[in-house]
């Protein structure tokens, strides 16, 4: 027989076409087959990796920044701060028992007034009947007490009827606690509030004095902030209820609003060595205001500070790659694409630093997310109302 080629012969098929025809054994080309599909599937995970790490780097980053500007900078004094209750109540009953109703839901804006919660009264109501009737048991005798006591001929002495008054006003005493606590198996909302916090179920036993509730005013609200101590030690003491300076809120970047002096720690945060202070303002009507957001205080009072020294939040702030560098990420505005920069640091509050050299009036930093971005990566800026970012 006639041995057949390795790899392949033309046979002619007709005069004018060759149709190549592969001979090839059956092991050998199951091995080549193989091959080839391995050597495919090489080449195009090698070329899928860096074509999406590229396509990582070119997509644009959502990204929160922050313009250096005068308000930053400038002799006016800036600070972060976190929005909390004016007033924060933990509402109790004074008597115990089993609830039989719990209206309400966290986050439920109440009225002065409304019902939070209400025990079993049945109890209570048959102490205060108890009470009532030794009441008029004990009037009815003492007033036949007096009576007596005023004739001449009186079968009573006078430390007889001073008993018998004692027993009156015992009952009086018994009446009047057995009636307040059958009032207190209601418990109603003191004031204008949120509920923030709900610590039992409905049809619990509760225990007298145990927290049902948390109710926290709406009316006003407290901004909390920490002031540094060069500025503390260059001011003037401020009179409680003074206003000075403006709260603004990153859903509300065209609306400030004034606030007053609350309170003021004397002795420093051992760690910070910055003070805290308790500003107040009226909650606006049109806008919710909960507490834990975050503000920005721009104060009346003046800092002490160096030509190119800026109060960023703490979160603008990354590690530069070696022991002690710590570096902000700062926008190009002309290619939407972020760099890093070395700069230097100086005091520190628990939400804010203080940058004292390495940046400029006018730049634009990245203040969230830094730990994701990478130099030269394209960025979009965020707005209020974008989901994400």
């Amino acid at each position: 027989t006639k041995t057949r080629p390795l790899l392949r012969e033309c046979i002619m098929t007709d005069k004018t076409r060759y149709l190549p025809t592969c001979y090839l054994p059956t092991h050998t080309g199951l091995l080549l087959l193989l091959l080839g599909l391995l050597l495919t599937t090489s080449s195009h995970s090698q070329t899928a990796e860096p074509e999406s790490a590229a396509a990582a780097i070119s997509t644009p980053r959502l990204v929160k920044t922050l313009i250096l500007d005068s308000a930053t900078q400038g002799d006016g004094l800036v600070l972060p701060g976190r929005v909390q209750a004016a007033e924060r109540t933990q509402l109790a009953f004074q008597v115990g028992g089993p609830l039989i109703e719990l209206p309400v839901v966290e986050g439920q804006q109440v009225q002065k007034g409304d019902l939070l919660a209400r025990l079993d009264p049945r109890d209570y109501e048959n102490q205060l009947a108890l009470q009532a009737a030794k009441l008029k048991l004990v009037q009815s005798q003492y007033q036949r007490f007096e009576k007596l006591i005023k004739t001449k001929t009186s079968p009573i002495s006078k430390a007889e009827f001073d008993r018998k008054q004692s027993e009156y006003e015992i009952a009086k005493a018994d009446t009047a606690q057995a009636r307040k606590n059958l009032d207190d198996t209601t418990l109603l909302a003191p004031f204008d509030g949120l509920v923030a916090v709900k610590h039992v179920n409905n049809y619990e036993n509760v225990q007298a004095k145990q927290t049902i509730i948390e109710l926290e005013a709406i009316v006003s609200i407290e901004i909390t902030v920490d002031v540094p101590e060069e500025v503390m030690a260059g001011s003037k003491q401020i009179p409680l209820g003074q206003e000075v300076g403006a709260v603004a809120f990153e859903s509300l970047p065209d609306r400030s609003f004034p606030v007053q002096l609350a309170e003021i720690a004397t002795r420093a945060d051992t760690n910070t060595q910055t003070y805290r202070a308790t500003l107040r303002m009226i909650s606006p009507e049109d806008v919710t205001l909960l507490p834990g957001m975050t503000a920005t205080f721009v104060s009346h009072l003046r800092k002490p500070v160096t030509d190119n020294s800026f109060l960023v939040p703490r979160s603008a702030i990354s590690d530069g790659g070696s022991d002690d560098a710590t570096q902000v990420w700062v926008v190009d505005a002309e290619a939407m694409t972020v760099s890093p920069r070395t700069v230097k640091l100086g005091p520190v509050t628990d939400t804010a630093v203080t940058v004292i050299e390495g940046l400029q009036v006018g730049e634009r930093i990245v203040t969230a997310g830094t730990h994701l971005l990478q130099d030269g990566m394209p960025v979009r800026f965020y707005s209020v109302g974008m989901l994400g970012g």
